[in-house]
């Protein structure tokens, strides 16, 4: 699984940008038209909520979710907008390190994570 974060703009709107990416089987043509409405599921056990809610939740933020195409793997783009007051640089999150800055990730754009 790879996460990146990313500072974004979308519609005029600034905010941050989420990239989650897997290597799995993906997601076939037809489940991509339904993946976000409730009950779809493609697991026995399933009950095919997981993505209906995050959904919500990202809607309720007024952010977009949505599932990018790829090759291969499944790979989720998730957009929030700071806030109308603004968010960067007013003490509610902190500005991103200069390159080169100990703990930064050397470029300020993509900030790649590898988990598990």
């Amino acid at each position: 699984m790879q996460v990146s974060l990313a500072l974004a703009e979308r519609a005029g709107r600034p905010g941050i940008e989420a990239t989650v990416a897997d290597t799995g089987p993906g997601i076939s043509a037809e489940l991509r038209e339904q993946i976000f409405n409730p009950f779809v599921t493609t697991k026995k056990a399933g009950v095919g909520l997981g993505l209906s809610i995050v959904s919500k939740i990202v809607d309720e933020h007024h952010g977009s979710i949505e599932l990018a195409g790829g090759a291969s793997g499944a790979c989720f783009i998730i957009f929030f907008p700071f806030s109308e007051k603004g968010a960067v640089g007013r003490g509610r999150l902190p500005l991103p390190a200069a390159a080169g800055d100990p703990g930064s990730c050397g470029e300020i754009r993509r900030c790649p994570l590898t988990m598990g």
